[in-house]
């Protein structure tokens, strides 16, 4: 699943919208990327909730290897959230727990209290700056561990296309007229590609739970009782 217009129709789009105004040729790049950016990462814009389901977007991470005695795994660096987290050796889902759980944890460091990972959660490493997921109990061999997790997508350039479908190519073009309309002051505009925006959104988000629709039963009414009204 990609795109249909690249980045650089995209822009074009853009700054023809403003009449090639030379002020916005230099922004119109950062913008079309801010607009994609915020479909792809927000759950609210402008007022609106947009938060979607992006298959496209949805990552596992290749088999990260634990070790004797270290209680933590590197995240992905495109990690934007983290769905579930998979002990492939042991065949089992882990369990997160709040930060707060995990400090109160015992025999962290203990080596007599390691063991086959159970619980995870996420946080940054005071030593190195890294984002981490940390297990508990801290592992004591090697498991492969996959992360399950939403992306966050690359930055566009040139000829590249967004990876979320070509459907939300209009509603990236017109988020980002409504950005720069925002950055010019001209609330006017503003207004209009929000409104345009929204219509666009309105249809889009929740697209991908149709293909939920096959789980669902469905009866028909026997005709029998239609004529009683029921």
């Amino acid at each position: 699943m990609a795109g249909d217009k690249t980045f650089a129709e995209m822009v074009d789009e853009v700054e023809l919208a403003f009449g090639q105004r030379t002020d916005i040729a230099t922004i119109a790049g950062e913008i079309v990327n801010d607009a994609y950016l915020r479909i792809t990462c927000s759950n609210e814009i402008f007022g609106q909730r947009t938060n979607s389901y992006f298959p496209s977007l949805e990552m596992r991470s290749s088999g990260l290897n634990t070790s004797d005695g270290q209680a933590h795994i590197t995240v992905p660096t495109d990690c934007l959230f983290i769905r579930h987290v998979w002990d492939s050796t042991n065949d089992v889902k882990l369990t997160k727990i709040s930060l707060a759980d995990y400090i109160q944890r015992t025999g962290r460091a203990t080596a007599s209290a390691e063991g086959k990972p159970q619980q995870w959660v996420r946080r940054s490493s005071e030593a190195t700056g890294y984002d981490y997921v940390f297990l508990y109990p801290t592992p004591d061999a090697a498991y492969t561990i996959y992360i399950y997790y939403r992306a966050r997508p690359a930055k566009l350039t040139g000829t590249s296309k967004t990876v979320i479908g070509m459907e939300w190519d209009e509603a990236i073009v017109t988020l980002a007229c409504a950005i720069t309309a925002q950055r010019l002051k001209d609330y006017e505009a503003v207004k209009m590609y929000k409104d345009e925006f929204s219509d666009i959104v309105t249809g889009l988000v929740g697209l991908y739970d149709n293909e939920d629709l096959d789980k669902m039963d469905y009866r028909k009414v026997d005709d029998t009782y239609i004529n009683f009204k029921y």
